[in-house]
């Protein structure tokens, strides 16, 4: 009987130890299958970031690029932009100059009594933002503030034009035109001093231009870091290199011509207005 028992038990304990094992086997590859799409989805979590980050990476590249592209044409419009002022004040110091010429002439001459009017004054010519287009804080300034001085020194030529004509026209009707010779003399002496006060000017932007432009041999370093950092372009004008490079232009200047050249010539027109009325007065 009880050797009966002990089988029955035993078939039941081995009955139960392969139900185990069945369930064992059946959990084991739950849990296998369970995970290998946890690795599946991982690997296409992976695929994915791993493609997210390369089209970062390569927006950011590719507009890195870009942006340093476009730092070398504003780069290169700066250069271009030295070039133009150079080549448009160059003249405008010379129409400068014949003002100057001119003004001191007739301010010596209601110095000695015999007032003369200006019948002809050179008003100066340029470009308009070019200051815009450079990346120099320094020259940005400079370049502003002789664009505004020569703006109102014109503003000024007109109104002494507006003057001439007027004391002219008075001349003819035989008007008093003294309080006119009062407004047009305190004119002739604030427009030699801003006149003055623009050549300087003049001389030092170009000066500052030419010594930028000659900078061979930093070129390429001043291009590059300016392409990667895009920050503001630095020149150094050391007092002797800006006196020397002044010193130069006007020695060109002056210079003699050479056989072939046709200078320009410079006629400034007066009136003096004693003489004037001096013959009119004799042929009356």
């Amino acid at each position: 009987m009880d050797l009966k028992l002990d089988r029955i038990i035993n078939k039941h304990n081995i009955f139960f130890y392969v139900l185990s094992l069945i369930n064992i086997g059946i959990l084991s590859y739950l849990i296998w299958k369970e995970a290998k799409i946890i690795i599946i989805i991982f690997q296409v979590f992976i695929s994915s970031i791993g493609g997210i980050l390369a089209a970062i990476l390569t927006f950011r590249l590719d507009s890195k690029g870009k942006m340093q592209n476009k730092r070398l044409d504003k780069y290169a419009d700066h250069r271009n932009t030295l070039v133009q002022i150079e080549h448009e004040l160059a003249p405008t110091r010379v129409s400068v100059g014949n003002n100057i010429k001119a003004l001191e002439d007739a301010v010596q001459q209601f110095d000695s009594g015999v007032p003369r009017l200006i019948l002809r004054m050179y008003k100066s010519d340029f470009s308009t933002g070019l200051s815009l287009r450079l990346i120099n804080l320094e020259l940005i300034n400079d370049y502003s503030k002789i664009y505004i001085l020569l703006k109102k020194i014109n503003s000024d030529i007109d109104y002494l034009n507006q003057i001439v004509e007027k004391i002219q026209l008075w001349l003819e009707q035989e008007k008093d035109f003294s309080s006119l010779l009062v407004a047009y003399e305190k004119l002739i002496r604030y427009l030699v001093i801003q006149c003055k006060k623009a050549d300087k000017k003049i001389l030092d932007i170009v000066a500052k231009c030419k010594i930028a432009l000659s900078l061979d041999e930093q070129e390429e370093k001043i291009k590059n870091k300016y392409r990667k950092d895009g920050k503001e372009v630095i020149y150094s004008f050391p007092k002797n290199s800006l006196d020397s490079k002044k010193a130069d232009i006007v020695q060109q200047e002056k210079r003699p011509y050479i056989d072939g050249e046709n200078p320009d010539q410079t006629f400034m027109l007066y009136l003096d207005l004693k003489l004037v009325i001096k013959q009119r007065r004799t042929a009356a």
